[in-house]
């Protein structure tokens, strides 16, 4: 392989890097609310990345399908207009939902219930 071509490579190998990095994708991770219960942190950030992508990813995560948004954008109840207009100034947008599972509360009680049980010495 001449230099020349190793440099061509090189360069299109750093677009397309650099454009991965503005599409951006859907990624989510568990987190913890205050009071104990699961809930996740999906974030579609990026040029590209919208607001469908972050409900696909938190439809997906979540075995039901079903999910409550509690805060977009790190903003309680907001709705999508207004995280968007959050983060209006901002040349990479960032788009953060934070969604609890249907039906992941009821199963935190019955965990929650279990673990209150007395223990039996024997």
């Amino acid at each position: 392989m001449s230099l020349a071509a190793f440099r061509t490579a090189l360069r299109l190998l750093a677009c397309a890097g650099f454009l991965a990095l503005l599409a951006g994708c859907a990624s989510s991770h568990t987190a913890y609310l205050q009071d104990g219960r699961t809930a996740y942190l999906v974030q579609c950030n990026g040029v590209f990345g919208s607001w469908s992508g972050c409900a696909s990813e938190a439809a997906a995560r979540c075995s039901t399908g079903s999910y409550q948004v509690l805060a977009r954008n790190h903003l309680d109840g907001a709705s999508e207009a207004e995280a968007e207009a959050s983060v209006a100034g901002q040349s990479y947008r960032v788009r953060n939902l934070l969604v609890q599972c249907q039906g992941e509360q009821f199963a935190w009680r019955v965990g929650t219930f279990v673990r209150r049980l007395p223990v039996s010495e024997g």
